[in-house]
């Protein structure tokens, strides 16, 4: 039985964020025009913004870059105020949620700014880390807001070649295997604790002979 802070997404957004650079994969030539599709609220002067590949080769990964920018030129004590709810899941409580977003939550930690989630053509959610459960137990003492400097970006890169599966849907990192991206459309979201969603689609083809 694991200890998770559980309760909300706040908390959820609350955690430490790791840089995440997985799923390396071999020089595959793929398709590299740059897309945004931005659907936020652009809610206490910041914007969300998520970036990538339109298309890629079977075997690339796709390098998906999600950003944050404070637009007010001026010191901003963003108020959380909460986080939307993501389509077809994963269901952000119980004991397997942390597998299917990236960055990986640490057990302990502080502000993350954003998270992101991939969807398959089927709508069904993929699992992004087989990373194993923290049996810590942490006291949270987060506070409910976020200064950004004047006009500040916080940016991160994520590499995404696949997706693992593990036998049993409760403890999906026991016995995980790893599965490279098939053809298809995939779509890419990325969320923040100011209720801003930003959304990717991609699409992944076959290797040309």
């Amino acid at each position: 039985m694991r200890n998770r802070t559980t309760a909300s997404l706040i908390a959820i957004l609350m955690a430490a964020s790791a840089t995440v650079g997985f799923f390396a994969g071999s020089a595959v030539p793929h398709t590299t025009t740059e897309t945004t599709t931005v659907t936020t609220p652009r809610l206490s002067g910041l914007l969300l913004e998520v970036s990538g590949n339109s298309s890629i080769r079977e075997g690339a990964n796709e390098t998906l870059r999600v950003s944050l920018t404070n637009e007010l030129p001026y010191s901003n004590n963003a108020t959380f105020t909460g986080a939307p709810v993501l389509p077809q899941g994963p269901a952000l409580s119980g004991d397997s949620w942390e597998n299917f977003l990236l960055p990986i939550p640490p057990a302990c930690g502080g502000y993350t700014p954003f998270y992101i989630a991939i969807y398959n053509q089927s709508g069904d959610p993929l699992q992004l880390n087989d990373s194993p459960p923290s049996l810590l137990t942490c006291v949270s003492s987060a506070s409910d807001f976020h200064v950004f400097n004047p006009s500040q970006v916080v940016s991160e890169s994520f590499n995404v070649g696949g997706y693992w599966k593990g036998s049993n849907p409760n403890e999906p990192w026991v016995n995980a295997t790893f599965t490279r991206l098939g053809k298809g459309t995939y779509t890419a979201i990325a969320f923040d604790p100011w209720s801003q969603v930003a959304e990717l689609n991609f699409t992944v083809a076959a290797q040309s002979h």
